[in-house]
């Protein structure tokens, strides 16, 4: 192991950093580490002893009955995240609505155009119908009343092209909601099936897992299954850390060794005592 931390380098199988600014996930990052794994380091609030153990069994090469479902559902939702170009929030979701209200702004204020110019059209042939009826000159009313005739003929293709348009959008919209749903689904299942592989996982493990809480400290009854672990919660955390087939440092940041020595020689695995 060797690393670069605050200017300087660390190296050896053991490195004690107690007394130092180091923080847990400075030394993560300068390790290069993944904060999200749940084997990574050992503190004072581990994560789950479900969610430990099945890391801890995967690095040994067992497998759950879910993965080859889990595996077609990670499938089938980076197909979906490809086609909406990203994976996360929705931005086609995001277009579609802001389009739908576009559309539907636009239509309205094609609607109230052809009803002003109608009533512009009714009142032009208003005018024009009362200069017949007084005998006086109807070129300029006529002329009006056709100018009328024609924005009106106007504003009401434009009312059927918006009226198009907003059903088309509202189809869009309609269909971009559906693959939503569909998506959301697919997430939901995925996350069932992960949480079934990781209670599966640490269930096969746990055998395994029982034997290895000999070999570290703490007090601890481990029953039957992950449920019935009955005992100090970071026990069970580096008794998972023991029991992976990992190369890759941990953190220790909870004082349970000698020393970093000591824990390494233990746990198996590389290791920085913060």
């Amino acid at each position: 192991m060797r690393f670069e931390l605050d200017g300087r380098v660390h190296a050896g199988r053991a490195v004690d950093l107690r007394g130092t600014d180091a923080t847990t996930e400075s030394v993560l990052e300068a390790l290069e580490l993944d904060a999200d794994d749940p084997l990574g380091a050992v503190t004072a609030d581990p994560p789950s002893l479900v969610r430990t153990l099945a890391r801890a069994a995967r690095s040994r090469g067992h497998g759950a009955p879910q993965d080859d479902r889990i595996a077609e559902l990670r499938d089938r939702l980076a197909d979906r995240d490809a086609v909406a170009g990203v994976d996360g929030p929705d931005p086609a979701g995001s277009a579609a609505a802001t389009d739908l209200a576009t559309a539907r702004e636009r239509a309205a204020e094609a609607a109230a155009d052809v009803d002003m110019l109608r009533e512009r059209v009714a009142a032009a042939r208003g005018r024009l119908q009362a200069a017949r009826e007084a005998g006086t000159d109807v070129d300029e009313r006529a002329e009006e009343h056709a100018a009328a005739a024609q924005d009106l003929t106007d504003a009401e293709t434009d009312r059927v092209a918006a009226e198009q348009a907003l059903e088309a959008a509202t189809e869009r919209a309609r269909e971009r909601r559906v693959e939503r749903r569909r998506t959301l689904r697919l997430r939901d299942e995925l996350g069932n099936r992960e949480r079934e592989a990781r209670r599966a996982l640490a269930r096969g493990a746990y055998r395994e897992f029982s034997a290895t809480l000999e070999r570290v400290p703490g007090k601890a009854r481990p029953g039957d299954g992950p449920t019935e672990f009955e005992g100090d919660r970071v026990t069970a955390h580096l008794a998972a850390v023991a029991l992976a087939d990992r190369g890759a440092p941990v953190v220790l940041a909870v004082d349970r060794f000698e020393g970093p020595a000591a824990a390494a020689t233990r746990l198996g695995v590389p290791v920085v005592q913060l």
